[in-house]
Parts: structure tokens; C-alpha cells; sequence
């Protein structure tokens, strides 16, 4: 019974992550939006999402994750927002992102925070924040099973 429960609450914890990683994808979104509406002299939307991701304690899976965004559809532009201590190779890290444009970002500090703001680099309306440890995967498999939001008001 004890390894059962850990798998239930481990897919609990998936489902909460994926819930969080939505979450912020909305915030930074919609705070582009606003960043965007303000300056008219912005150029038009790519289509597409970009992925920002912050890199700090893991930067040695970061090509590894790379190639695999690079398969993903959906993202159409990377930007890793660099705040670890290690060295970063960007011929590789360019190499490893294959065709997907990537833009590699140094923030002023080690926050966090620095994943909602509106970076230059950052040019598609859908934007994916994510961390350097979490799952993509997981994150687009919680965003297919979601129901379209209807506001209160149609209901």
C-alpha cells in the first residue's frame, strides 16, 4: 500500500506543478500583452510560443533539453535566462537547439522573478516559463486535458 500511495500523490504533485506552470505561463503572457499594448512602435507577434527557461542549478541537461524542444511544435523560440554559476557554451547550447531560434540572456541577479519580465527576445503572444528541472512534457499533457475557460458572465 506504502508505494501506492506515493504514485497517487506523486500524480497529485505532477498535476499541482503542471497547474503552476500554467499559471505563470497566463501571468507572463498577459504581461506582454500589456508590455506590448503600451509601445505602438512594437513589430507584430510571431506565431508560435516561447520557451523561457531559467537555467541555474542544472546546466549540464540543458543541451539534452534543448534537442527535445527543438522536436516540439509548438515552440517556436527559446530564451535561457542564464543564472548559474557554471560556464556556458553557447555554440553548443545553439547546436543542441537546432532550427529553434535561441536567445541565451543574462539576467542582473539569480532571481527567479526574472522569468515575468518581458524580455526583447521574447516576440510570440503564448509564452512557457518554465525551470530548468521541470518537464515540459508534462506541462503540455495537463494543458491538453484542461477545458477551455469560459468566463463568468457566458455561464
Amino acid at each position: 500500500d506504502a508505494p501506492l500511495a506515493l504514485t497517487a500523490m506523486a500524480r497529485v504533485r505532477a498535476r499541482r506543478l503542471a497547474g503552476v506552470l500554467l499559471a505563470l505561463a497566463l501571468v507572463v503572457a498577459a504581461s506582454l500583452a500589456l508590455h506590448r499594448s503600451s509601445s505602438s512602435s512594437s513589430p507584430p507577434l510571431d506565431p508560435g510560443c516561447t520557451l523561457v527557461v531559467n537555467v541555474f542549478s542544472r546546466p549540464t541537461t540543458v543541451p539534452d533539453s534543448l534537442r527535445h524542444y527543438d522536436k516540439t511544435k509548438s515552440i517556436t523560440a527559446i530564451v535561457l535566462l542564464w543564472a548559474g554559476p557554471a560556464q556556458v557554451d553557447e555554440e553548443e547550447l545553439k547546436a543542441a537547439a537546432g532550427v529553434t531560434p535561441l536567445s541565451l540572456v543574462f539576467p542582473p541577479s539569480t532571481s527567479l522573478n526574472w522569468r515575468f519580465y518581458p524580455w526583447p527576445e521574447i516576440r510570440t503572444e503564448c509564452v512557457i516559463s518554465m525551470d530548468d528541472g521541470a518537464s515540459l512534457a508534462l506541462a503540455l499533457s495537463s494543458l491538453s486535458r484542461r477545458r477551455p475557460c469560459v468566463p463568468r458572465a457566458a455561464r
